[in-house]
């Protein structure tokens, strides 16, 4: 029997249009693939060959819950270089297999069912399953392009109800590819001070951004910082997914 949560699930379209593209390239058609978030080129090799190495060496056993202490390290050290911020490798750093399961395990750590949570649109369309499998309710708010996909501040402020409990920013954005100026994240931390909301950063593609536009992550504002519940930001990309 299938669960209420799986019930809820949407099927992604994302996937009916990879599944369509591969159907057509088995038929010897050439595709251009836009519907998954992938490069044009395959992983460098000297990655490819320290994957190789490390396997070859017995890197292949259980390792630490939160991930490879050395990993935590280079992860909490890349944060104060980039960002000026300082996380505790044993503590406060977690290791997840990659960002889609770092937003679940997020979700799915801080929020309770019945919870909300509010998603931009349009959107990754991993936000509203992760959200759904939790029995958080996701709740929109709006990206125009007249507003080159800003979020506004005064739509999110009349969607927080009593239930509301985290609101989820991403920039860059997938898949507007707008970057979050910063007035506009300085108004978003002050909302979630002010409603004592946890903020989760989706800051993934962070290091694809183009003059002029320069990316800040929202930990980087008075109160965002992130040690328990008490702080309110996570920027997943880097501190809790690799």
């Amino acid at each position: 029997m299938e669960s209420i949560a799986a019930q809820r699930i949407p099927y992604s379209q994302i996937r009916v249009m990879f599944d369509a593209a591969n159907k057509l390239e088995q038929q010897g058609k050439k595709i251009i693939h836009l519907e998954i978030g992938r490069p044009d080129f395959n992983t460098p090799e000297h990655i490819v060959e320290a994957a190789v190495e490390a396997l070859r060496s017995g890197k292949h056993h259980y390792s630490p819950n939160a991930g490879i202490l050395e990993l935590r390290q280079a992860i909490s050290d890349k944060f104060t270089s980039e960002y000026d911020l300082e996380y505790d490798p044993e503590t406060e750093v977690v290791v997840t297999n990659g960002v889609a399961e770092g937003i679940y395990v997020a979700i799915h750590a801080l929020l309770n069912p019945g919870d909300q949570i509010l998603i931009p649109d349009p959107r990754w369309i991993n936000y509203d399953v992760d959200a759904i499998t939790n029995f958080v309710d996701p709740v929109d708010y709006t990206l125009f392009k007249e507003s080159r996909f800003q979020p506004d501040p005064e739509e999110i402020e009349e969607k927080i109800t009593g239930r509301t409990k985290m609101i989820l920013v991403a920039s860059p954005s997938n898949p507007t590819g707008s970057v979050m100026e910063k007035d506009v994240l300085e108004k978003i931390a002050e909302l979630a001070t002010q409603h004592d909301l946890l903020v989760l950063s989706d800051e993934i593609y962070e290091k694809i951004v183009y003059p002029p536009a320069e990316h800040i992550s929202i930990a980087t504002f008075p109160g965002m910082r992130f040690s328990g519940r008490e702080s309110l930001s996570i920027p997943y990309s880097d501190i809790i997914s690799t």
